[in-house]
Order: structure tokens, then sequence, then C-alpha cells
């Protein structure tokens, strides 16, 4: 990340860290993700809050890492809370602190998804007849969160993790997918997350190569 002082003054402007301690959560004020993270654009390219907060205090990540809040604060920016991990660090946290059924729950309405229905769900996932979207509204939750469930990006310890499976996009999906990436709030990777499918199909829809304006 290319971050000089005007950068960083302006990113703790958007936290609340004058009103708080070293030692408490830093919420981050700025524009924040479903998931609660904060995001914060440097030269126009969108960043997580948290992955600022520890470069402009730490230097640069190691590729490949991710940062992990040890006060499961999302929105948090509190360098003190803040450490490198690996993804699998990151789900094993997760399933420490008993925080994935929470999440997925929170995001649609307070329902909580059980393991029973993370086995199910793998079950229907792994039937390549039932649409993503029926096993989608079955439980209320979205097509992406189908697809991190079954293919164990959370719910890791529950097994039968299933292969990936793509969702076949529409040309609905594809002018959505235009209309996102042209926001310059989401990267072509989180699409492929929030779709469920690869950054190559991101990419050749976002280039025409795949339902073509």
């Amino acid at each position: 990340m290319d971050i000089d002082e005007n950068i960083t003054q302006h990113f703790w402007a958007l936290s609340d860290r004058n009103k708080k301690t070293d030692d408490e959560c830093w919420e981050w004020l700025g524009m924040k993700d479903k998931d609660g993270y904060g995001r914060f654009k440097i030269h126009y390219k969108p960043y997580r809050a948290n992955r600022v907060a520890y470069t402009i205090n730490n230097g640069e990540i190691e590729p490949g890492m991710w940062i992990l809040h040890s006060c499961d604060n999302p929105s948090c920016v509190n360098p003190k809370h803040l450490r490198q991990g690996t993804n699998i660090e990151n789900s094993q946290d997760a399933v420490d602190r008993n925080r994935m059924a929470h999440q997925i729950g929170e995001l649609h309405g307070g329902r909580k998804v059980s393991e029973e229905d993370v086995i199910e769900i793998r079950r229907l996932y792994s039937d390549s007849s039932i649409a993503l979207s029926v096993i989608a509204e079955k439980y209320n939750i979205k097509i992406s969160t189908v697809n991190i469930i079954a293919t164990g990006k959370t719910w890791k310890h529950i097994g039968n993790i299933c292969p990936r499976r793509l969702h076949k996009l529409g040309k609905e999906n594809a002018e959505e997918i235009r209309v996102l990436y042209a926001t310059k709030e989401y990267t072509r990777k989180e699409l492929a997350e929030k779709y469920g499918t690869t950054v190559t199909s991101i990419t050749n829809i976002i280039n025409n190569k795949m339902w073509a304006i």
C-alpha cells in the first residue's frame, strides 16, 4: 500500500480512536461491508480498514497473510488488537470462539445455521441437480454463503466438505457485476466470492467476453 502522511491522517479521522484508550476497540466510522469490516480507499483502490491500520502501524503485510482481530470486533482498527495470520488460523479462531454460526445467522435476520443444517447444506450442494438458489432460499442465506459453508471456508470442523461447484451466472448477474465493479467498492476476487464463481469469469464479464452488453 502506498500510504503517506495525508492518507494516514485521513484514515485515523474516520475512527473513534481519540475517544478511546489504547486498549479499547477503535471503531471504524467510515463505510463498512456487509460483515462489518471497515472499507477505505487508497488512490481509488478499496482496502479493508483493519489491513490499512495494521500497515500504518507495522509496515507491509506479508503476501497471503490475513489480519486477525483478537477482539472479535470486525470494525475495530486498533493496531493492538490486530495481528497477521493465515486463512487456516482465521478459520480456527472462528471455531474456537464459536463465531461462525453467529455470523451466518446475524447476516440473515438473526437466524442461526446449526451443525445439522451444515451437514444437510453440504448434502444438497453435492447434488448438482439442485440449484444453489434453492439451497439458499431453504436456509434463508445467500448463494455465496452456501458456497463457503459447503466448501469448508466456514464450519471446517464439521467434515464432509464438498468440491467447489460454480454458480451458473445469467445476464442479470452479469449486469449487476459490472455495476458493482464500476463503483470501485468491490475487487474482482470479492465479486467472485459474492457470486460463487471464479475471478476469471468475473474478469470475462467485466471485459464483455461473457454476457456482452
